[in-house]
Order: C-alpha cells, then sequence, then structure tokens
C-alpha cells in the first residue's frame, strides 16, 4: 500500500512540475509578445547617477551594499555613503525589510545592476521603480498604523530622511 502511495505522489509531483514549467514558459512567451503589463515609472540609470556624484561605478554598488548594510544592523548609513548613492536608492533601500536589505548584500555588482535596470530581477527584491516603492511603503505604513504601539518598529522613510536633512 505504502509502494502504491509513493508511486501516486511521484507522478502528482511530476505533474505539478510540468505545469509549472509550461505556466513559466507561457508568462515568458507572453512577455516577449508585448503583453508586459503596464509600463513602470522610470529611474533613472543607478550609473549615471553615480556619474552624476562623481562616484566610480565599481564602487557605487559597494556604497549601496554598505548602506544596505547598515541599515540591516539598524543604524544608519554614513553621510558619504548617502550622498554616492542618491536619494532614489536611499528610499528604495529604507523601504525594505530586513531580508530584502540582506539580498542586496549577498547581490553580486552584476546581479544588482539587472535588477535595478528591470532586466531581470532577484527573487524577493523589492522592485526597482518609483510606483512599486511607493506601493510598498505605503502598505508597510498601513501595516504600522494597525500594530499596537508598544511594539518596536523601523523608522520611515521621511524619519530617516529627515536625520541627515
Amino acid at each position: 500500500m505504502r509502494a502504491f502511495f509513493r508511486i501516486v505522489m511521484k507522478v502528482f509531483a511530476a505533474a505539478m512540475s510540468a505545469l509549472r514549467w509550461v505556466r513559466d514558459e507561457t508568462g515568458r512567451l507572453v512577455m516577449k509578445l508585448g503583453g508586459g503589463g503596464m509600463p513602470m515609472a522610470p529611474m533613472p540609470e543607478y550609473e549615471e547617477v553615480l556619474e552624476d556624484r562623481g562616484v566610480a561605478p565599481d564602487r557605487g554598488y559597494d556604497q549601496l551594499r554598505s548602506a544596505a548594510d547598515a541599515l540591516h544592523r539598524g543604524g544608519v548609513p554614513s553621510p558619504e555613503t548617502l550622498a554616492a548613492i542618491g536619494e532614489d536608492n536611499v528610499k528604495w533601500l529604507s523601504a525594505m525589510p530586513t531580508s530584502m536589505l540582506m539580498l542586496v548584500i549577498g547581490a553580486t555588482d552584476e546581479q544588482l545592476s539587472a535588477h535595478m535596470r528591470q532586466v531581470r530581477s532577484i527573487r524577493g527584491l523589492l522592485a526597482y521603480d518609483r510606483e512599486s516603492i511607493a506601493a510598498y511603503v505605503e502598505v508597510i505604513e498601513r501595516d504600522r498604523e494597525l500594530k499596537p504601539k508598544g511594539e518596536q518598529r523601523r523608522r520611515t522613510t521621511n524619519e530617516w530622511l529627515d536625520a541627515y536633512a
């Protein structure tokens, strides 16, 4: 009887795997044919932001990871780091929970560049566009309002930016 159930479960697992593959491939095909949905609000290319601020691109991703690490540890990045990465990136990082900050810290320059240019997303990381950031911050703020007052909370984006204004 156990052998029968093992066989049934293996068949079921194979069928589910095939269905996931069909779903993923269908989604890729639709995206290639132009059914990508609503266009996202453009954000400046990170490399352009770095050039405008006089930071070498190879140091820029290190600065981004350094800011993410400081936020992950519950601190605030240095003023030099904040100046180097730019306000849009500060908002992007400060909206993230620690699990997403860990993804930024562990990502390579190529992975971050592809994610920020919206070429290839890093799974589980907040999209790099203004609409996604605004929507995510709105949800966090709404959730914060629903939590009991005694619970510890992270700083809001505005509180975080005001600290260095």
